[in-house]
């Protein structure tokens, strides 16, 4: 107990001196530099005689070591340089591996880096720098929260919080079930209101005919007459009874309503509860980023600046776990492929310090947006359009029939890189592939976009706990089964008659593109029933998407949305094909729920292959243009990100970075509607909206401001200048945005 308190104690220590090694670097005032200094000397200070507490000595030599360079700062016999600085974070790095080493064979091996480490540092306490021996930079873990010493508080092992969450989650189940059970009742309540109806009708008709016949009396039909009364008291009786069952049904219904919302709101209660222990901050996963980032863009000789913002925002910890890998492989290929050394980039009319950016944001109630932008030299398109030929004989790739968009989701493909030379870093076309499968594993999504010596952007979208699960419920082949809403584009009912046949296969029409249209029943595998789908009028689609596919799936009904609680196969069933797990409904029925990416790689295989071509055919024309829309944007990752949600919709986008360049890139002509930022230098967007409404040639063109400027002055004056929208950034929801442009062009 006492090592794991020492390792979470080193840990915060490490962190805390990472972190000043990095603002060390910095041109700082003399005062700043001083305190970073102290405090980083009382840090290793702390650190050695903890160490000594739990019977460490290689941590402790290393710093006593590193104690004596700081001493050395102090009474400024000693000057922070970049070999000083190298040769502290090799000393971390080494601290790391001794607190991570379970191993007793390799206890001569760290003893004697430990040596060298230690006297590398007596050195440069002396002036004397040696060239230490290099210590890989450890894999770093989501840190613990460090426990606070007081009565009311007490320490939990992490992995009892996770059996509780499990337990709690299983809760869920009952939710569904008691959702399920009252809507059952309430169906029993009129099934039984109807049929009381029925009686009541067949009731009056033997009365009517009794009546009849007391009217038109004779011997012969007194038999009837008998039967008649009677039929009718049997009717009376039945009305009676079933009047009473349904009065009993309806207080039945009732208390199982009230059990149902008292047990939801529990159960929601004491999950929120049980996800506050587990919720933690973005900056934890982060904060050993700077470093990594400072290690990898010396190593290559570049200069990177990282900017991150967003990182309050809190989620599920076992996302942050599984988050880590995806984050590293970006961040090493921005600086690996896509950052250029500071002669480039001087060459390119570029600041020799490189950027890259971190913003995390909310994106719904559900989901975060985590983008990863870089300032770098983008994707280099030809020649990744030249790695798809060659691993996959794609010939539309090389002939020029993937668009940049179609061909820029390759980039997530197992074995495709854009580096011709292997590295330690990248360049094997795995690093991309695992991101995608970790982010899509999550829940989530991600995507890429580019521009030659621009820079990329890298956009996550990811929930923000794993405990909630939405899916879409579909019959195929009288078999029920769940797909995740998160990749679900739409779903829609079609005539056979709209169904095409394109290059020999089926497709359907969306929006103006021809998507290929599969029986799901083909790629599973799975027994037909006796129902010819061709024998119905109208026929199920449920569109699927991932970054790289696009296929429309022909079912035989589409039930609805369901939330359930999702559950693995075991070990034994560890990886089925197209299958990602299974769920109980709230109605006891087991069903399987499927994996999109699984789905769309076996309708390849199976020579479905998923693809998306404008419609023209000979008989069949189906034309939409493209809209154009200019967007005017200073910030770059707002400008990336308009411009991706833009794309992702259809539009043609043409992007600008003010005001100015933006009203000289209209007088190119062709633009439908302009989306525009207010506050930019050299011309704001209402400036820009005035010039737009007072020249003739572009008065009628729409314009939406988008700004965090949200005043009832701002709001005013955007309309008084001619704005056709005004979307406030901090309430922006890219549905509402894309809703408010259909509505104006």
């Amino acid at each position: 107990m006492l090592l794991e308190t020492f390792r979470g104690e080193a840990e915060e220590g490490i962190n805390n001196i990472s972190n000043a090694l990095l603002e060390l670097e910095k041109d700082l005032l003399p005062e700043k530099k001083m305190q970073l200094i102290e405090a980083t000397f009382r840090d290793f200070h702390s650190l050695k005689g903890a160490a000594r507490s739990v019977n460490l000595p290689n941590i402790e030599k290393i710093c006593q070591a590193a104690e004596s360079v700081f001493s050395g700062l102090k009474k400024k016999e000693l000057e922070i340089s970049p070999q000083l600085i190298d040769l502290i974070v090799i000393s971390i790095n080494g601290i790391r591996e001794l607190l991570n080493s379970n191993s007793s064979e390799q206890d001569s091996i760290l003893e004697k880096r430990t040596i060298e480490i230690a006297e590398s540092l007596e050195q440069a306490a002396n002036g004397i720098y040696k060239a230490a021996v290099k210590v890989k930079t450890p894999e770093f873990a989501i840190p613990q929260e460090k426990p606070i010493a007081s009565d009311t508080t007490i320490r939990i092992p992490v992995a009892t919080i996770d059996s509780l969450m499990a337990q709690i989650e299983e809760l869920r189940t009952i939710k569904y079930s008691g959702k399920d059970l009252t809507n059952e009742i309430k169906k029993i309540s009129f099934e039984m209101s109807l049929l009381r109806k029925d009686i009541f009708k067949y009731k009056e008709k033997v009365r009517d005919r009794r009546s009849l016949n007391t009217n038109t009396f004779d011997k012969s039909d007194d038999n009837e007459l008998i039967i008649s009364s009677e039929i009718s008291e049997f009717f009376e009786k039945i009305n009676s009874h079933l009047k009473s069952l349904e009065n009993n049904v309806n207080v039945i219904n009732a208390s199982s309503v009230r059990n149902y919302h008292y047990a939801s709101t529990q159960i929601d209660i004491v999950t929120q509860n049980m996800k506050m222990l587990i919720m933690m901050p973005y900056s934890t996963l982060l904060q050993n980023i700077p470093m990594l980032v400072r290690d990898l863009s010396r190593e290559q000789g570049k200069d990177v600046e990282l900017i991150i913002t967003g990182a309050i925002i809190e989620t599920d910890r076992r996302i942050l776990n599984e988050l880590k890998d995806p984050l590293i492989h970006i961040i090493r290929n921005c600086i690996d492929h896509g950052i250029e050394i500071p002669e480039i980039r001087k060459k390119k009319n570029k600041s020799p310090k490189a950027k890259i950016n971190i913003s995390i944001s909310q994106l719904n109630s559900t989901t975060a947006e985590i983008l990863i932008t870089d300032d770098g030299s983008g994707i280099d398109l030809k020649n990744l359009r030249k790695k798809v030929k060659n691993f996959q004989n794609n010939s539309d790739a090389e002939d020029g029939n993937l668009t940049d968009k179609e061909l820029m989701p390759y980039v997530f493909h197992s074995g495709i890189s854009t580096k011709n030379v292997v590295s330690e870093i990248s360049g094997r076309g795995l690093g991309l592939a695992i991101v995608r499968e970790k982010v899509e594993r999550l829940g989530g999504s991600v995507f890429v976009d580019s521009k030659q010596n621009f820079g990329t952007v890298f956009k996550i979208n990811i929930p923000f706990d794993l405990a909630s699960f939405h899916g879409v419920e579909i019959v195929v082949s009288g078999q029920s089964f769940l797909i995740p809403t998160t990749y679900v584009e739409r779903v829609m009912k079609i005539s056979n008659d709209k169904i095409l046949s394109l290059k020999n296969r089926q497709a359907i029409d969306v929006d103006g593109q021809a998507v290929s249209l599969v029986k799901l029943s083909d790629t599973l595998g799975i027994n037909k029933t006796n129902l010819n789908p061709e024998e119905k009028n109208v026929q199920s689609i449920i569109i699927l998407q991932t970054t790289e596919s696009r296929v429309a799936f022909l079912v035989d009904n589409i039930i609805g949305e369901q939330e359930v609680l999702i559950k693995s196969l075991g070990n034994q069933l560890h990886s089925v094909r197209n299958i990602l797990g299974a769920t109980v409904l709230g109605n006891g029925k087991t069903i399987l729920v499927l994996s999109v990416p699984d789905l769309l790689s076996s309708a390849e295989k199976q020579s479905f292959s998923s693809w998306t071509i404008p419609i023209e055919t000979s008989n069949k024309q189906i034309s939409k243009k493209k809209l154009n829309i200019l967007i005017a944007e200073d910030s770059i990752t707002s400008r990336m990100m308009l411009k991706n949600i833009l794309e992702s919709a259809g539009y043609n986008v043409t992007a600008t970075v003010d005001g100015l360049n933006a009203y000289e890139t209209l007088a190119s002509g062709g633009f439908d509607l302009v989306v525009s930022d207010v506050d930019m230098p050299r011309m704001s967007g209402f400036t820009l909206t005035e010039k737009i409404r007072g020249d003739s040639r572009f008065s009628e063109i729409p314009v939406i401001l988008v700004t965090s400027l949200e005043s009832k002055e701002d709001r005013e004056r955007g309309i008084d200048v001619g704005a056709s929208a005004y979307v406030i950034k901090r309430s922006f929801d890219q549905s509402n945005l894309l809703e408010i442009i259909k509505k104006i062009i």
